[in-house]
């Protein structure tokens, strides 16, 4: 599971976990414009997913409960 602590407060993510990137610049030889284009689209791997427009944590973490965070890792990774 993806875990998130406290700060900033539960926010999700800002972009869709489903996007283009892998940014390939280039210049156009005649007129020396500046372009882009993105070589790849990465999916989430949960295709039922796909088309979801935020991502956020399974769990949150309280960091002011410094203990309390620690226990939950530990729980979650063992």
């Amino acid at each position: 599971p993806y875990a998130a602590w406290n700060w900033p407060p539960r926010t999700t993510s800002s972009y869709s976990p489903s996007h283009y990137g892998e940014v390939l610049s280039f210049r156009l030889p005649n007129t020396g414009v500046l372009g882009s284009v993105c070589t790849k689209y990465f999916e989430r791997a949960d295709k039922s997913c796909a088309e979801d427009k935020t991502l956020e944590p399974d769990v949150y973490l309280d960091l002011e409960d410094k203990d309390g965070a620690w226990e939950k890792l530990m729980e979650l990774c063992w």
